[in-house]
C-alpha cells in the first residue's frame, strides 16, 4: 500500500486521487466562510489502491482560506507551507519514518523537569528562578504538544490547536528570560543592574501574558499578525 505524506496542510481541504475523494477536511457555513479549520501537522494518508492506475495518476488538492486582513503577514497557515518533506512512498516506510514518538518524549522530558523545578520552588519560594525555568519548560511541552499528530485527532476546529500554540509560545519568551535574569544576576547582592533587569523582566512577562490570552479571545485571521508583533 501507498501513502501521501503531507508535514502541513490547512487551512480546510480536500484530496482527491484520479477524480476519487480520499479526505475531506473541507467544511464551510451556510455563508460559505469556514466552518472549521482543518491544520494539520505530520499527516500521513493512505492511497486507495482502487483508485490508483497504471501511468499516470492526478492529485488534486482543492484549499480554502482567509485572507490576510493586515499588511504585516500572509495566511502562512493555507496550502503547503513547507519547501520539502511531502513525498510519496509505501504506507509503513512513511508511518514508521514519521512516527511522533521523538515529539512525545520530547513533550514528556518537558514535563517532568518543569514539574521538577516547580517543586524545588514549592520548598524554596526565595529562589524563584525554579518557578521561571518550571513554567518555561512547560510552555516548552505546551507548544510540542500543539504540534503533535495525536493533537489533530482531539480537536474538531484545528484553529484552537493553533491559538494554544501561539500562546505557549509567548508563555515561553518572557519566562526564559527572566529565568537568565534571576539566576545569573539575583543570587548575590541587588544592584542598579539586577533591578533594571528586574523591572525589563516583569514588563515582558505583563506583556506577553496579555498577548497569549488575547490569542484565545481574538477573530483568529488576527493570530498570524499577533504573532508577528
Amino acid at each position: 500500500p501507498l501513502a501521501i505524506h503531507l508535514p502541513w496542510i490547512g487551512e480546510a481541504w480536500d484530496f482527491y486521487v484520479n477524480g476519487h475523494l480520499v479526505r475531506q477536511e473541507l467544511h464551510l457555513d451556510a455563508e460559505g466562510e469556514l466552518a472549521t479549520r482543518r491544520i494539520y501537522r505530520h499527516l500521513t494518508l493512505p492511497l486507495e489502491t482502487a483508485y490508483l492506475r497504471p501511468g499516470e495518476n492526478v492529485l488534486s488538492f482543492h484549499l480554502v482560506g482567509y485572507q490576510a486582513p493586515t499588511t504585516l503577514e500572509n495566511n502562512t497557515n493555507l496550502g503547503f507551507v513547507f519547501q520539502n518533506g511531502y513525498a510519496i512512498d509505501r504506507l509503513d516506510r512513511l508511518q514508521r519514518k514519521h512516527a511522533d514518538y521523538f515529539r512525545v518524549i520530547t513533550i514528556t522530558i518537558f514535563m517532568f523537569f518543569g514539574l521538577y523545578h516547580l517543586i524545588f520552588f514549592a520548598y524554596r519560594l526565595r529562589d524563584r528562578y525554579n518557578l521561571y525555568f518550571g513554567l518555561f519548560l512547560l510552555a516548552m511541552a505546551g507548544n510540542s504538544l500543539m504540534g503533535n499528530i495525536f493533537t489533530n485527532d482531539i480537536y474538531r476546529d484545528l484553529g484552537i490547536v493553533n491559538r494554544l500554540k501561539y500562546m505557549f509560545q509567548t508563555v515561553a519568551a518572557p519566562t526564559i528570560l527572566l529565568f537568565v535574569t534571576e539566576y545569573f544576576f539575583h543570587r548575590g547582592q541587588q544592584n542598579s543592574t539586577s533591578r533594571v533587569l528586574d523591572w525589563i523582566g516583569r514588563a515582558a512577562l505583563f506583556y506577553f501574558c496579555m498577548l497569549g490570552l488575547s490569542f484565545l479571545f481574538m477573530p483568529f485571521e488576527y493570530t498570524e499578525a499577533g504573532l508577528l508583533i
